[in-house]
């Protein structure tokens, strides 16, 4: 295929809404779809490519997988060498750790698998992640080891069955990729099985154009390809733009892929082509793959430093992406790119090294548990929270997940809601309750809201991708039912969030009308915790630390209180005095992870503080039978 210079200006509408909405910028409100056209943009060149080697000289793969190495590994490995001291000397263990599986699986072209296995309730906020982007380099890599050997198989039907093959793919990756919106957001999103169609359908574009090929001439009459250019630039700009039914991103994917394919198949001259030939669009095109490895480590950097706030910060990042893009692509890019400057046998060397270093570091990094500075028993306390947190935080509730009460009991409580009703559960069983107590628990995820009320009221406020997990949560199941009517006391804890302070009433007056006076809310709770900080201070000065309770989380809590009365009880009025709060004990033991969840240590704290409610509510009870 002769060079287009419209193809690069293409990938600079690509590039450019991903960074400018990683940068939370919002001026395409879909930014991150330009991901999708790097997708279709890379099927379409690679297939064409193959298919002219297939059908002239047959496909050598050796050359193929060179062809990527060299596209691919020099400009990563460069950008993985400069960010490694950042990560070394910023990341505490939990997040130096998780930094070092990433790194692994880079080398093993498996971070969309990473990725998508640590979604879950503690995972880190994605923005914190600096090679989370890397997931889509995964997904091209797996797509290029298995497609080239598929397309050689299925070559000698290319006159009769190849279109229906490509086409049946295709439907059959875009069908999986709808019911994944519906049953499993996060493989939809990482996994190559709901992602590869983006990949086909530039592989059914240039498979078109390659049928055509042959003609002589022009494909369309000027009035035609223009049409359709215009249509596809349209399109495009309708899915970043987000000029659809939100509740649907699988509609965003299509249009802009849709958009994408159609630029692509027409490659002659339009008023669409000649703008993306532009020297501006073209040049940002040239750089677009080391402008899209840079912007993450560099936004996410900034915002473990808690930076992001600084004015103009980010707009600075979004310059000096490109500036360390032009430097990749010249300096890197470009030599090794290079046949005459670097051989096949040197290209295979240092790609091989660089795999292998890379896992080696990430290898160390994962066995050690990410505490390469060796950090003390004491500040390992206040930095290397995240393994124990989970393992901790719900050690007590799922123990009881779901269980049946002891109808013998004197006192049966149930404890529903997410991770903080896990820190209240253990705060109670730690309280050293009489045989006579029995458990039980379930748990609503955060971003679902502990509220029972019409579902059909929350889905605005958790987005599409959450929507059927959270049904599924809010419906209660028989055995769920039974639980609420054989408990004597409910209580109900979470990190509330604004928008549930309009329906905590309703929630519970549901509840009460249905299940009997028995439901008590724990509010919210979660400090100023700053690590760095508490670093700082010598362990024998640690009991005397206190931390400022977090303003916004305290005035709702006051509303809850205000509604629900006696039948809430905060966090705050139990443990802290004036809104300041003790973060270790006399032993310099650190009472939270995280500034939110409670270790061992915090939860005993919690469960004396509790100790007079625990007496006036729940052991009179007992007492009394």
């Amino acid at each position: 295929m002769k060079y287009r210079a419209d193809i690069d200006g293409l990938r600079a509408l690509a590039v450019v809404p991903v960074i400018l909405f990683h940068a939370g910028l919002t001026i395409f409100e879909n930014g991150f779809l330009g991901v999708d056209v790097f997708f279709v943009i890379s099927g379409f060149l690679i297939s064409f490519i193959l298919m002219k080697e297939i059908d002239t000289k047959g496909l050598d793969i050796i050359s193929f997988y060179e062809r990527r190495a060299r596209r691919i590994l020099p400009a990563l490995f460069f950008m993985i060498l400069v960010i490694l001291p950042f990560a070394w000397f910023n990341l505490y263990p939990g997040d130096m750790k998780d930094f070092s599986q990433s790194l692994v699986a880079v080398a093993l072209f498996s971070s969309n698998i990473l990725f998508w296995r640590e979604v879950g309730y503690f995972d880190t906020n994605a923005e914190l992640k600096p090679l989370l982007h890397t997931w889509s380099l995964s997904i091209e890599e797996q797509f290029y080891f298995i497609f080239p050997l598929l397309l050689l198989m299925i070559w000698r039907f290319r006159s009769h069955y190849i279109s229906l093959i490509l086409v049946a793919l295709t439907s059959a990756s875009l069908a999986l990729a709808f019911w994944s919106r519906e049953f499993a957001a996060s493989s939809g999103f990482y996994l190559i099985g709901a992602r590869a169609w983006e990949l086909l359908v530039g592989v059914l574009g240039a498979y078109f154009l390659w049928n055509k090929q042959s003609s002589t001439g022009a494909l369309y009459t000027n009035k035609t390809a223009n049409a359709l250019t215009l249509s596809g630039l349209g399109l495009m700009l309708i899915g970043y733009a987000g000029l659809f039914d939100l509740d649907n991103i699988i509609l965003g994917q299509l249009y802009v892929t849709l958009g994408t394919v159609l630029l692509l198949i027409v490659n002659q001259d339009t008023i669409v082509s000649r703008l993306l030939s532009q020297k501006i669009f073209v040049g940002i095109g040239l750089i677009s793959y080391s402008a899209y490895l840079w912007h993450q480590p560099l936004f996410a950097f900034v915002r473990i430093k808690e930076y992001e706030h600084i004015p103009y910060l980010m707009t600075s990042l979004i310059v000096l992406t490109f500036m360390l893009a032009y430097f990749s692509w010249k300096y890197i890019e470009g030599p090794f790119r290079n046949r005459t400057k670097i051989t096949s046998k040197a290209i295979a060397f240092y790609s091989v090294v660089g795999l292998v270093v890379l896992a080696g570091i990430g290898a160390l990094g994962h066995l050690k548990n990410g505490n390469l500075w060796a950090y003390d028993k004491d500040d390992l306390e206040v930095v290397g929270y995240k393994t124990q947190r989970e393992m901790y935080v719900w050690s007590s509730k799922r123990a009881v997940y779901d269980m049946p009460f002891d109808q013998s009991a004197a006192v049966k409580i149930l404890i529903i809601g997410d991770s903080n009703s896990g820190d209240f559960m253990n705060a109670l069983v730690q309280n050293k309750f009489d045989s006579k107590v029995s458990f039980s628990a379930y748990t609503i995820q955060s971003h679902c809201g502990s509220l029972f009320i019409d579902p059909d009221i929350m889905v605005q406020y958790i987005g599409y991708q959450d929507e059927h997990e959270c049904r599924a949560e809010w419906k209660l199941s028989e055995t769920r039912q039974k639980l609420l009517e054989d408990a004597d006391y409910v209580f109900i804890a979470a990190a509330w969030r604004q928008w549930q302070e309009q329906y905590i009433k309703e929630s519970m007056d549901g509840l009460v009308q249905e299940y009997g006076d028995k439901f008590w809310v724990f509010g919210t709770k979660h400090l100023n915790f700053k690590p760095s900080e508490i670093l700082q201070i010598k362990p024998v000065d640690r009991p005397l630390y206190k931390l400022v309770a977090k303003t916004e989380d305290i005035e709702r809590n006051a509303k809850f209180q205000a509604v629900l009365g006696d039948h809430f009880i905060d966090p705050y009025a139990v443990m802290c005095e004036q809104e300041l709060c003790p973060v270790f004990n006399d032993k310099s033991e650190i009472y939270t992870f995280d500034g939110f969840h409670l270790t061992k240590s915090g939860a005993d704290y919690l469960s004396a503080q509790l100790q007079p409610f625990v007496d006036r509510i729940i052991n009179t009870r007992s007492n009394l039978e």
